[in-house]
């Protein structure tokens, strides 16, 4: 898949020259991701923010680590869970694109993206409690504790064989 059918949805935000940018970024390529090498366009001033981050969010939904490994004994996170730290609503920014209205969203959110397993990918907005709650699993638990149960239904929280 190219580069630019992968991230086309920049083109909803920015009049992006893809020609130039391909070029560039595929000599590049081998050193680091498409979202990195914006990143660096951005410290130059050569692309807005929002756009990093949007690349980032479309990178963690389509090349996040697979659902390819066992589950521990216990309760853990799910290994394929990734957390976006975001200045701007990605989500909501793509879904009203999608319907014609291109908006800027500032609104600092945590973003957790990841793999249900039915290996569908899955995204949830993360309170501060959430992330305090989530951070207990990183380390396989023997039991739930209050507040982990919903979790554990939308497949954030998994639980290896007993």
């Amino acid at each position: 898949m190219s580069l630019r059918s992968q991230y086309q949805v920049l083109n909803l935000f920015s009049d992006f020259p893809w020609e130039e940018v391909e070029a560039e970024f595929e000599k590049l390529s081998q050193f680091m991701s498409f979202p990195d090498y914006l990143s660096e366009k951005c410290e130059l001033g050569d692309c807005p923010d929002y756009l990093v981050e949007i690349a980032f969010y479309l990178y963690a939904k389509n090349h996040g680590p697979g659902l390819n490994h066992e589950i521990q004994d216990g309760w853990s996170l799910n290994p394929t869970a990734q957390f976006l730290h975001l200045r701007y609503d990605i989500p909501r920014m793509l879904k009203e694109a999608h319907q014609g209205e291109v908006n800027i969203i500032e609104n600092d959110i945590c973003l957790c993206v990841y793999q249900n397993l039915n290996l569908e990918a899955c995204e949830v907005y993360l309170s501060q409690e959430d992330l305090k709650i989530l951070s207990e699993f990183e380390t396989v638990k023997l039991n739930l504790f209050p507040g982990s149960e919903s979790f554990v239904k939308n497949q954030l929280i998994l639980k290896g064989p007993a």
